[in-house]
């Protein structure tokens, strides 16, 4: 109702009034999706419906990505341990990974890296591009609500804070940095099951 009043108002002339009126309508659907998919998070261990695997949670993620037309242009770059288990609901590993590789294949250049290892009870999983890279000093940002470093291309602003919630609720450590070359590396410690 709100965008189409907006939507009005701009045939009306009325750009200024419209334009704030969509800004607070972005605003609110923003919080709306944020806190939806926040409820959907598995927040109790007797909730969840089991553990899950990356490597297939990955495998339909790029399957996807890779018919959008950034993905079916991209290099894809897959290593680690094929049977691992953590113990993340599938469902919120899908949320975890799926934010985290869609963030890469939007920003990488040529290619998307992602690596697992082992080591004792935990797998460690990189996801990689090749892009630009961040401001070191906006790298700890782009886990708050509502972020945004580039206007220009399209997104909410909800899918790392999202990240950053499952992170907390599961303890999986989570380090976003820049890559020597260039690109960021998102790195997640997991417990195996």
């Amino acid at each position: 109702m709100l965008t189409n009043d907006a939507d009005k108002l701009r045939e009306r002339g009325e750009t200024v009034m419209a334009a704030e009126l969509s800004d607070m309508v972005m605003t609110m659907r923003s919080h709306i999706e944020f806190e939806l998919a926040l409820s959907r998070i598995t927040q109790e261990r007797g909730q969840r419906k089991n553990d899950g695997f990356p490597n297939r949670v990955i495998g339909e993620i790029i399957k996807t990505l890779s018919r959008m037309p950034k993905g079916e242009n991209l290099g894809w770059q897959i290593s680690g341990p094929a049977d691992v288990k953590v113990t993340v609901d599938p469902d919120d590993l899908r949320k975890l990974l799926g934010n985290i590789i869609e963030n890469a294949v939007k920003w990488t250049n040529i290619m998307v890296v992602i690596t697992g290892t082992q080591s004792d009870n935990k797998l460690i999983l990189t996801i990689e591009d090749d892009g630009a890279g961040l401001d070191p000093a906006l790298i700890d940002t782009i886990v708050e609500r509502g972020k945004r470093h580039d206007q220009k291309t399209p997104g909410t602003g909800i899918g790392m804070s999202l990240v950053k919630e499952i992170c907390t609720i599961y303890e999986i450590g989570l380090s976003i940095e820049n890559r020597q070359s260039s690109g960021l590396c998102v790195t997640l410690n997991i417990d195996i099951a």
